[in-house]
């Protein structure tokens, strides 16, 4: 299955944030689902990170990092 996350359900994804149902997080992590960010979602994070209007525990490097595994 294909999917396409939004910024929020990237970000509590990445954060472990109980807003993200657990079904979703199952999708997401099995292995053979093939999942979609778009590039505005993570330009859309570093832009609020920097003027401190989204507060994440990982750094946007992490994020990054994390989106492309």
């Amino acid at each position: 299955m294909k999917l396409l996350l939004d910024t929020h359900t990237f970000i509590w994804f990445v954060e472990d944030d109980s807003n993200l149902p657990q079904k979703l997080k199952l999708l997401i992590e099995e292995p053979q689902n093939e999942i979609f960010l778009s590039i505005a979602s993570l330009w859309k994070m570093a832009i609020k990170i920097q003027l401190k209007k989204l507060n994440i525990n990982k750094s946007i490097n992490e994020i990054i990092n994390f989106s492309i595994c």
